[in-house]
Parts: C-alpha cells; sequence; structure tokens
C-alpha cells in the first residue's frame, strides 16, 4: 500500500473523512492465475495461495 501511494488517492476512499482508510472503506483484491502451490509437485506456474488483511499503518493513510 504504501508503495503504491504515488500513485493512488487514498483521501477518496475515506469515506468517513476521519483521516484514514478503513477494511470498512476499501478492499483489495488480487487475481492471479495459476496452480496451487501448496499441493505437492504443483506444475508451473504456481502460486502459495494466501488470505489476511491489512491493518492501518501509522494510524491510517492520511490524505
Amino acid at each position: 500500500m504504501i508503495e503504491a501511494t504515488p500513485y493512488i488517492d487514498w483521501a477518496q476512499y475515506d469515506y468517513d473523512n476521519d483521516g484514514s482508510v478503513t477494511a470498512d472503506e476499501l478492499a483489495v483484491l488480487v487475481v492471479v492465475a495459476g496452480f496451487e502451490a501448496a499441493v505437492t509437485g504443483a506444475p508451473e506456474p504456481s502460486i502459495y495461495a494466501n488470505v489476511g488483511d491489512i491493518l492501518s499503518e501509522d494510524g491510517g493513510v492520511r490524505p
């Protein structure tokens, strides 16, 4: 998220105008193609699937 900051105006997603973008205001989804790497002997290309969440950094993204 920090690396994307020069290219994305995070303030446009701060719907409650509290100076922080929360999970209720923005979801990021990454879709990739390939086989599941967690399976033994998975053919290439493969990727290890994972799910997680991102909490605010330094109190959130400030506009």
